[in-house]
């Protein structure tokens, strides 16, 4: 039959391919109702029986047409009087149909496992943002107070033309910011490259949107150089790329403007609207008109084709989706390297080139060539090579090679011939955060130094010590929820992190570094390895590793880093003389006490709450413990200068 019509395999990859957006368009929506942050509070719960309870189900149950049909894109206000008021808020994402909007908002008073109700069974108070919606309710008035912290994150490929890029970028979110802050709906975007849009929660007066949104960006130049971006707080929210993308203006009176159409004002008038509905006709002409040939080139297919044929197109369709996931498993970045490459980059291991030596092996400063253009690397080397060391290598190797961010430390290459397992890594011109701290330029327990420090005594101020906590912060949210898999580094201490010369900071030294599923919460180990006085005691104690393993890790540092002092085990129970001395300082209520006195002074209000982060981190149960997330959020919120949880503004445990 296939030869009597030799038209029609190619008519028939047409129609699929006109049919597969409708598909991921359909994914999409599926998981815009899944949560990219959300926060349940666990005390003061309500009983089903309760006036709260029914109350929250009308509320959940109005939001789509309140939020969607009658109110353009955003709702709050209360259900119900005296002790079971819900106070409630409900906004769409601007870049995404008012239709997605209210189907999102319907999935959460859903019954189903994904509705908030089941999300959050008792709670209080729930604060969600999902793809296209945001929902906050509570038992008390939240109306225009701000969430400051950043609860989502995400960024693309690098820029060709990064500082081009970077400043166009901030020209334009400067521009949509100052119009967002002086819009009724707090909201605004640019239609002209880089594209970028902002929104804030309408009940949030001018000054709290305008501290929201520089809270967003305050820590964000360094993904600039990403071709498009997302950052979330609970109360505001932000989008670039270097390609245009949907946005949806509010509704209500009075409509937002576009940055563009504000400064077009007095010359547009006479258009009638006209570039105001461009987009919308310039994208909807063409979809509907996709669809329609859509559904004529099913319809036709239906009536034409046989069984057999429905399995050939179903077929094709998984030929192309398995070429796609083949294709996101290669990682053209990381290079195989010869031995003779490798020799010729280190002038055969020369002593003048020998920069370091660690647990895995020696390491060297060498220059080799990627993509036509000579790079300083440093190249690790195994001291010995057994089935051990080759399996270690190998899971380093796998691991690190697709990872790419301004936080980590990058893999250039390895080479594996023989008895010679070699690693390559970008080389960082600097020292690392413990000889930074201490002035011990020469000791090396990262492997990866730069160039040999100078022996220099303390000297970071605490501006320099909240960035460097903030890049680490930044690194272990991208290995914990932003990779195909949870990365866990497992050796996270001031060693393994080495600066370079604007003292930004990479995580480094990933010998012992592993993987979860995302589904999957822990590990088990016979083998329990790390640095002791860093080590999450509940790992040591059961040989399980999870995520909080590293978050208890970097607690230690934390502390470590706002004090100046080295932690060591006392008392032969394992106890960290580090956390016992913040703790006892907090319970005298002068946790600052435990600070270096040298930081003292303009910033106490911000190193206080970060001493407090770090006490959160440490927690000796790991359920009590924040998520990376949660403290990346806090340590933003930190330059915001308001709390960024108006009703408990020092609990920063009570999130978790």
């Amino acid at each position: 039959m296939a030869l009597r019509r030799p038209s029609f395999p190619p008519f028939l990859l047409l129609c699929f391919h006109l049919l597969a957006p409708l598909y991921t368009t359909s994914d999409a929506a599926v998981s815009s109702h899944m949560p990219q942050a959300m926060q349940c509070s666990t005390s003061g719960n309500y009983s089903s029986a309760s006036a709260y309870a029914a109350n929250l189900n009308q509320f959940l149950a109005s939001l789509p047409e309140k939020t969607v049909s009658k109110n353009g894109g955003f709702f709050n206000g209360t259900v119900g009087v005296g002790v079971g008021t819900v106070y409630g808020l409900a906004m769409c994402s601007a870049d995404h149909s008012r239709s997605d909007c209210g189907d999102c908002l319907a999935a959460t008073a859903s019954s189903s496992a994904n509705g908030l109700l089941n999300r959050c069974p008792g709670s209080t108070t729930v604060l969600a943002w999902f793809d296209a919606c945001l929902v906050r309710y509570s038992d008390t008035n939240f109306f225009g107070t701000a969430e400051l912290g950043v609860i989502y994150t995400s960024h693309g490929p690098t820029s060709t033309q990064p500082k081009q890029y970077t400043d166009d970028l901030e020209r334009n979110l400067n521009v949509v910011i100052k119009a967002a802050v002086a819009s009724p709906q707090r909201f605004a975007a640019s239609s002209t490259y880089p594209y970028t849009l902002v929104q804030c929660t309408w009940d949030l007066p001018p000054e709290l949107c305008k501290t929201c949104l520089h809270v967003l960006f305050d820590s964000w130049s360094k993904d600039w150089v990403s071709v498009d971006g997302k950052r979330r707080s609970y109360s505001c929210a932000a989008r670039y790329s270097n390609t245009s993308f949907m946005v949806v203006t509010s509704g209500g009176a009075p409509t937002p403007q576009l940055v563009d159409q504000a400064a077009r004002s007095d010359t547009a008038q006479s258009s009638g609207g006209k570039d105001q509905g461009s987009l919308t006709a310039g994208v909807v002409g063409p979809v509907v008109g996709l669809i329609l040939l859509a559904c004529a080139c099913l319809i036709w297919y239906r009536r034409k084709g046989t069984a057999g044929n429905e399995r050939k197109f179903f077929r094709l369709q998984n030929t192309i989706q398995t070429q796609t996931d083949t294709q996101k498993l290669a990682h053209p970045n990381a290079h195989k390297f010869t031995y003779q490459q490798l020799v010729d980059a280190t002038r055969d291991f020369t002593d003048t080139r020998r920069l370091g030596q660690g647990a895995f092996g020696v390491v060297y400063k060498g220059a080799v060539m990627v993509q036509d253009k000579e790079v300083d690397v440093a190249i690790k080397t195994a001291l010995v090579v057994s089935d051990e060391a080759r399996a270690a290598f190998k899971n380093e190797v796998e691991i690190m090679s697709p990872l790419n961010h301004s936080n980590i430390i990058r893999l250039v290459g390895s080479c594996d011939e023989e008895d010679n397992l070699l690693l390559v890594y970008e080389l960082v011109e600097d020292r690392n955060l413990q000889a930074r701290l201490y002035g011990r330029g020469a000791r090396v327990d990262a492997e990866l130094t730069g160039v040999r420090a100078r022996g220099s005594s303390l000297d970071l101020d605490w501006r320099q010590r909240y960035n460097i906590l903030l890049g680490i912060t930044w690194g272990l949210e991208y290995l914990h929820a932003k990779c195909a898999k949870c990365v866990l580094h497992r050796d996270i201490k001031p060693g393994n992190v080495m600066l370079d010369r604007d003292s930004n900071a990479k995580l480094c030294d990933f010998g012992l570094v592993t993987q979860l599923t995302h589904a999957i919460t822990s590990r088990s180990t016979n083998n329990i390895i790390g640095t002791q006085v860093y080590m999450d005691p509940a790992y040591r104690n059961t040989g399980k590793i999870t995520k909080e393993s590293d978050v208890y890790s970097f607690g230690v540092l934390l502390l470590e880093v706002v004090c100046g002092e080295e932690p060591v085990l006392i008392d032969g129970a394992g106890k960290n003389s580090l956390i016992e001395k913040v703790r006892e300082c907090e319970k005298r209520n002068a946790i600052l006490d435990a600070a270096d006195q040298q930081l003292r002074g303009e910033f106490d209000e911000e190193i206080k709450a970060a001493l407090s982060i770090g006490l959160c981190c440490v927690e000796t149960r790991r359920g009590d413990r924040p998520t990376i997330q949660i403290v990346l959020g806090r340590l933003l919120s930190l330059t915001g200068k308001l709390a960024s949880n108006n009703r408990h503004p020092n609990a920063v445990c009570d999130e978790v």
